[in-house]
């Protein structure tokens, strides 16, 4: 059993709960609610003039508050005790399990951050759970407090990784496969929004295990701001209820805006050749030949700014894991581990067997420049594993053009 820090276990918890996310699994807190990834699938984008796209599909990450999580008295103490339940036993246990750590520590650790993240959340900071978004809370004018959750845009660029790779696809504006839904605007991601109410006044009260969702109504016009830094002071004068949940997905369509700036600049252009033409002109002061070949400016040539590298996403190999494995997490296709290999050849001596520890970059399949075509991109991949486990692969733009796969498209 390895032995392991409180905040690499706290890391490992994360680790997990991600990848357990990932896997389109949903992960629940006890007291504070569960996380479930949703697929959303592909539409087709009606853009007007500008014609039909089919869009990939993608993943966005939907949140349900505990009751627990609503209770307006909470939000008056500044010295809270968790109580032990908040721990999910089957989180701990798989992930004591899947790392090979010792479960009763990773219980300890995961009860310290799950309690400061109450401890926080309750004293009305903004606060962040395990990587998965931000918490905090908002109050309105009527002194009536919202939970709002904004997931993390890392989470959110894991979980649509596998999609990554494709982009829109123009199509013909009578061609839509069938079962797929037309809309006319891109649709926005998930919101998630909770009245915080109190339960001693005209409330029925709610046990930590119920299962009945808070009551939920439509968004309105009075709905407090998601802005950050609109959190209120929590006193005890608070004793408003309200009660509106929102999960909504906008399909709406765009309205028609009126520009009156280009008009604008349009009538100033013509005032000023007006008056340029009713006001003499002075002739130009000719400049003297040996002036006008002297002073000519040299071209100036401004050294190119380079762009900032992007941080690749990275992943540590963690017992039983393998570059296949990692391959369907990020990409989809378990045939494309052969290109987790080829960006970290360094680091690897055997493609079969990856040290446990090794921390490899996941790569963007942009730069391997992968066939649009899924089955001609996967019949690529299989020639490259071919030469990885021969040995006999060396360098991937020269013997691209010589695999298998691209020589029975030339020969088409």
């Amino acid at each position: 059993m390895i032995t392991t820090s409180r905040e690499d276990l706290t890391g490992l918890i994360r680790q997990r709960v991600i990848g357990r996310l990932t896997d389109r699994e949903s992960v629940t807190f006890p007291l504070i609610g569960t996380f479930t990834p949703i697929l959303n699938r592909e539409y087709v984008l009606d853009g007007g003039a500008d014609g039909y796209e089919l869009c990939p599909p993608s993943v966005s990450l939907a949140f349900r508050a505990d009751p627990f999580l609503l209770d307006a008295s909470r939000y008056v103490l500044f010295d809270f005790n968790a109580p032990r339940s908040i721990v999910p036993g089957e989180l701990v246990r798989d992930t004591a399990d899947f790392f090979d750590q010792d479960e009763k520590e990773v219980s300890e650790s995961l009860y310290e951050e799950l309690s400061a993240f109450l401890t926080q959340l309750f004293r009305g900071r903004r606060v962040a759970l395990l990587g998965l978004g931000d918490f905090f809370v908002t109050e309105d004018s009527g002194r009536l407090l919202t939970l709002n959750f904004e997931p993390s845009k890392d989470l959110t660029d894991t979980l649509n990784h596998p999609f990554s790779v494709y982009s829109p696809i123009p199509i013909p504006a009578g061609v839509v496969p069938e079962g797929v839904e037309v809309l006319t605007s891109v649709p926005s991601e998930y919101r998630e929004r909770f009245a915080i109410v109190d339960k001693g006044k005209n409330t029925p009260a709610l046990s930590p295990d119920t299962d009945a969702p808070p009551p939920v109504v439509s968004k309105g016009p009075d709905t407090p701001s998601r802005e950050e830094g609109q959190t209120g002071k929590f006193g005890t004068g608070q004793k408003e209820i309200a009660v509106q949940t929102e999960k909504e997905i906008s399909h709406r369509p765009k309205k028609k805006r009126r520009y009156y700036l280009p008009y604008g600049l349009g009538l100033v252009a013509i005032l000023a050749g007006a008056l340029y033409l009713l006001f003499p002109k002075e002739a130009p002061t000719p400049i003297p030949e040996a002036v006008q070949k002297d002073t000519i400016p040299a071209k100036v040539y401004e050294e190119p700014v380079e762009a900032a590298p992007v941080a690749l996403p990275k992943d540590t190999i963690s017992p039983g894991e393998t570059l296949v494995k990692l391959a369907r997490r990020y990409y989809g296709p378990k045939e494309y581990w052969v290109y987790l290999y080829l960006h970290n050849k360094d680091l690897i001596r055997n493609p079969d067997n990856v040290p446990v520890g090794t921390v490899l970059e996941i790569p963007d399949l942009k730069v391997f420049d992968l066939k649009e075509d899924r089955e001609a991109a996967v019949r690529e991949a299989n020639d490259w594993a071919y030469l990885i486990q021969t040995g006999k692969y060396t360098d991937y733009a020269a013997q691209r053009p010589d695999l298998p796969s691209n020589r029975q498209n030339t020969h088409q």
